[in-house]
């Protein structure tokens, strides 16, 4: 028993010394006398040198192989977007832009002294400074134009092709796919965006004719209303115009909704003259020409 307490004396005795021990060689290291390593915030402290290390090589390999004189695809690809936008923001806001809308017209007096009268659901961009360097619009819709005489050639430029005068007067009507020219006075030359290697087309007082979007102008065709424009007279003229685009003219100019029940009829071509004065007469002749019935309902015309 003696020497088992013995043992313990001498274990305690040593533990104690190699405590005292470890606590002389802390305060050595300048920490507090008596309180834990802060192993947590060593390790932590650590982990940040190592983190910035390795962000230091990346950056250093990244200016290496991407110098500032050289950009990558994606930075190249993200500039040219940049110039893309701005190109377009800057042509955007150094234009003049007109609008139409449903049962709208409007007059439009340009700085040369040509006179334009957009019809309904149409617009009309003209670059600022017109007439000093050029004497282009853009037209998307319909419109009657009086171009003045002038040195620099009048030109009319829509989605299937263009249209280019020097002074006289003429009817544009571009929607969707189709691009119709009708001269009234002068002459007018009408050229294909799209086949630029084909001569232009050329139209006195009294003819017209149509392009269509990726294709050359048709033949030259004589106007085949005395009136023309319609919209002009309180009429609606149409020459070889689809169904459907009869009745989206209609939409366009009452404000109201029409509704074509049989699909087999919206490609039929209609060529007529039709009092404009309402909707409904209009549509009545129509059906009156396809044999067909029309219903007023609610909130919409229905040919059946």
């Amino acid at each position: 028993m003696r020497s088992l307490l013995k043992r313990l004396e001498n274990r305690r005795i040593r533990t104690e010394r190699k405590g005292e021990e470890l606590a002389r060689i802390w305060d050595l290291a300048a920490h507090e006398p008596g309180a834990p390593p802060p192993v947590d915030l060593e390790w932590a402290k650590l982990e940040r040198r190592i983190e910035m290390a390795e962000a230091k090589a990346k950056a250093q390999k990244r200016s290496a192989a991407l110098p500032l004189w050289f950009p990558k695809p994606v930075f190249a690809a993200a500039f040219s977007v940049v110039l893309i936008l701005s190109g377009l923001w800057l042509w955007q806001a150094n234009q003049d832009v007109y609008k139409a809308g449903r049962m709208q017209t409007q007059t439009i007096v340009l700085g040369d002294g040509s006179h334009i009268q957009l019809n309904c659901d149409s617009r009309l961009k003209v670059l600022r400074g017109f007439g000093k360097r050029n004497r282009q619009v853009f037209l998307k819709g319909e419109a009657y134009f009086k171009v003045a005489k002038g040195k620099t050639p009048f030109q009319v430029i829509t989605g299937q092709g263009d249209v280019t005068v020097v002074g006289t007067e003429f009817n544009v009507l571009s929607r969707k796919e189709k691009m119709e020219v009708a001269v009234n006075e002068g002459i007018v030359a009408v050229g294909s965006g799209s086949t630029k290697n084909r001569p232009p087309v050329t139209l006195t007082q009294g003819q017209m004719t149509q392009v269509f979007s990726g294709s050359a102008p048709d033949s030259v065709k004589p106007i085949q209303f005395d009136q023309y424009p319609g919209w002009l007279h309180g009429t609606l003229t149409v020459y070889q115009t689809e169904l459907i685009d009869l009745v989206e003219e209609v939409q366009r100019r009452f404000n109201v909704r029409v509704e074509i029940q049989d699909p087999d009829i919206r490609q039929i071509e209609i060529t007529g003259l039709f009092d404009a004065t309402f909707a409904e007469p209009v549509l009545e002749s129509v059906c009156v020409l396809l044999n067909k019935e029309m219903v007023v309902a609610k909130d919409r015309f229905v040919i059946q």
